[in-house]
């Protein structure tokens, strides 16, 4: 039965090229070298509940001193899973030779009336709490952390990295939120998205855990209720270096998100980097727009050598 999973494991990597050369690292003369293995963990439980699980894949052969990158999947915090990024973060243990983290949270509802936004905070310092543990039960200690996520998880990324950066057990050295939201009591979420009032009503709902409707949305204690749950209010000139897209055609988040966003960490001096991919929808890249992706790109490594490497 062993072998039989270490086949699969083993065919499950060669699909994505793990074990192949091109992973980079650091060795104690700092030179890029190219990891030896993966130590792969799956499902790691960080809670009592099925769904406070996490995977960790942690790259062997490049010392025992690595980078950690968090990813956070999206969903609208009612759905998603981790298994639906997992490309994306085995890429980033490959490439760039960092222990990387696939994080799964309490999902919202209705009917759990007990979660919101904080909850989901809180798995997630959890989770990173877990992967602490594992790592130096392995042999490794984490230098600098970058969380990362799209939609809803680059709403928590954000969350994460401004409201929680000094109780995280790792130093958040950055973060990378693709077309996340970021002030909840935007207007635009009503006028310029596909979804309707209720729908959106509903979602300000469960990340408050207060009930939102038309006859309440305009009152100042709601107002204050969405802006707890917004990444703006906990920027300040502290806080962690960030780079961030918005789509010119997403009809989820409206794009004065990601401006009413950049305008906040401008206002305050934090070092950042924000695109907007005019022709491109939610989560997505049109090829129209790969001059503006390719800059992002080139960005995005520059503000991960800078800051956490």
């Amino acid at each position: 039965m062993i072998k039989i999973l270490l086949s699969l494991i083993m065919a499950f990597l060669s699909i994505f090229g793990i074990g192949s050369s091109g992973g980079l690292g650091n060795d104690a003369d700092n030179q890029p070298v190219t990891p030896t293995g993966y130590n792969l963990k799956f499902d790691i439980s960080y809670g009592e509940e099925s769904e406070q699980k996490l995977d960790l894949i942690i790259p062997e052969g490049i010392g025992k001193t690595l980078n950690l990158c968090v990813y956070i999947h999206g969903g609208a915090w009612m759905g998603g899973d981790k298994s639906l990024e997992t490309e994306n973060v085995i890429t980033y243990a490959q490439d760039r030779g960092m222990i990387a983290a696939n994080v799964n949270y309490r999902l919202l509802s209705e009917s759990r009336q007990d979660l919101n936004c904080n909850t989901q905070l809180q798995d997630i310092n959890s989770a990173v709490e877990k992967i602490v543990e594992v790592c130096q039960e392995e042999g490794y200690t984490i230098k600098n952390a970058m969380i990362m996520g799209e939609s809803a998880g680059g709403h928590l990324a954000l969350m994460y990295a401004y409201k929680c950066k000094d109780i995280s057990p790792v130093n958040i050295s950055l973060v990378y939120s693709i077309c996340g939201p970021t002030n909840m009591a935007d207007v635009n979420y009503y006028t310029k998205t596909d979804m309707t009032a209720d729908q959106v009503a509903l979602l300000q709902s469960v990340l408050t855990g207060r009930t939102i409707n038309m006859d309440n949305l305009m009152t100042t204690e709601i107002y204050e209720e969405l802006m707890k749950v917004s990444p703006i209010r906990y920027v300040d000139q502290n806080s962690v270096p960030t780079i961030f897209n918005s789509c010119g055609n997403d009809r989820l988040v409206p794009v004065s998100n990601g401006e009413q966003l950049e305008k906040a960490l401008k206002n305050f001096g934090v070092d950042y980097y924000y695109a907007e991919f005019v022709n491109s929808g939610h989560c997505a890249r049109n090829t129209l727009d790969i001059a503006t992706t390719s800059v992002f790109d080139v960005k995005l490594d520059e503000m991960i050598e800078k800051y956490v490497k």
